[in-house]
Parts: C-alpha cells; sequence; structure tokens
C-alpha cells in the first residue's frame, strides 16, 4: 500500500511540474519571463510517465523525483504541444513548441533550466518574431525582431540581457527609422532620427534623458 501511494505521489509531483512545459510563469528564467511568449493553453495533456514512444522510453522521473530525459507534451486533440529533455528537473538541451494551430510557437536551447545558445520565437501565424543568442537566460549579442509581417522592427545589441550597445529601429515599410545606442537598458549617446531615408534630427541622451 505504502508503495501504492509513493508512485501516485510521484506521478502527481511529475505532472505538476510537467505543466512547465507551458512553459510555467513560476519556472526561474523560463521563457514564460520573456514577453515574447504570450499564448496560453486550457485543454493539454501529457504521455503517461514512462511511455515507450517509437521505442524510446519518455516521460522519466528519477529516484529522487525530479523530472529526467525527454518529456513529450500534447494538446487536448492528441496533436503535438512541445518536447524537449529535462536533467535533474532543470530544462538542458533542444526544446521546441508549437501553437494549437501547428506553427511553432519557439525553438530554443537550455542549460541547467536556463536560455543558453541559439534561440528563435515566432508569431502565431508562423512568421519569425525574434532571433537571439542567450547565455544564462539572457540574450547575448544582436537581436533581431521582427513585426508580424515579416518587416525588421528592431536590431538590438544585449550584453547579459541587458540593452547595451548600438540599436536600429525600423518602420512599418522596413525603412531605417532611427539609429542609437544603449546603455543598461536606457537611450545613451547621440540618437540620428530618419524620414523616408533622409536625416531629420540628431538628439543626445545621457542616462536616458534628452540632454
Amino acid at each position: 500500500m505504502l508503495l501504492v501511494q509513493h508512485v501516485l505521489c510521484t506521478l502527481i509531483t511529475a505532472m505538476m511540474i510537467f505543466s512547465g512545459c507551458t512553459p510555467p510563469v513560476e519556472e526561474a528564467n523560463d521563457i514564460r519571463t520573456d514577453d515574447d511568449v504570450t499564448s496560453s493553453v486550457a485543454d493539454e495533456i501529457w504521455e503517461p510517465v514512462n511511455a515507450v514512444v517509437d521505442g524510446d522510453t519518455i516521460n522519466r522521473v528519477n529516484e529522487e523525483g525530479e523530472l529526467e530525459g525527454k518529456w513529450l507534451r500534447k494538446y487536448g486533440d492528441g496533436s503535438f504541444m512541445c518536447t524537449g529533455n529535462y536533467s535533474n528537473g532543470a530544462k538542458d538541451g533542444y526544446w521546441e513548441r508549437k501553437f494549437p494551430n501547428g506553427n511553432w510557437e519557439y525553438q530554443l536551447n537550455f542549460k541547467d533550466g536556463e536560455m543558453h545558445g541559439t534561440g528563435k520565437l515566432y508569431y502565431e501565424n508562423g512568421q519569425l518574431r525574434k532571433e537571439a543568442t542567450y547565455e544564462s537566460g539572457g540574450e547575448q549579442g544582436e537581436v533581431i525582431s521582427y513585426r508580424e509581417d515579416g518587416t525588421i522592427e528592431e536590431k538590438q545589441w544585449y550584453i547579459n540581457g541587458i540593452k547595451g550597445g548600438k540599436c536600429e529601429l525600423y518602420n512599418a515599410e522596413g525603412e531605417l527609422e532611427a539609429r542609437g545606442a544603449y546603455a543598461y537598458n536606457r537611450r545613451n549617446g547621440v540618437w540620428v532620427f530618419y524620414k523616408d531615408g533622409v536625416e531629420t534630427m540628431q538628439l543626445e541622451y545621457d542616462n536616458g534623458a534628452i540632454k
């Protein structure tokens, strides 16, 4: 009886933890902390713990009750939602997820539970929304953001998840609208503004404020 209770507790714990494939807000440094991922799902199912799919055992829980190895989650209609790898309860390696309509929502890499390496986020219509490189959960280097119609909205450099370095902003027609730099998430130095490809003015910023 005690063994049955232990198994049931382990399964319930695993189901609660794996709800993180959504992914969960409560999981530290998960992509749910990134405003670019906004979809929500009310009807979700998961493969049973220790299920065998294509000859591989997935959805495993280790002796400490932590998620381990490959996990797979589906929408209520049985279609694919997301899959990826856990190591000692933390996301590790490549993860991918689709919207309910079958288009990609994200393709990301994780290390010790944090985004690490190249990653892509998408709009529900399938259009690429952002492509970035992450280190320890934060963007690193140039991050390119797109509008839902595919035009570039912004090119921004990041340092450890903080805006730092050059920035270019583009209008809805894809034309350069402004060029400048950030320091610690605030505009800094000279910004140049354009209209129809012609420079219209310059403003100098200091710690986010116009001089």
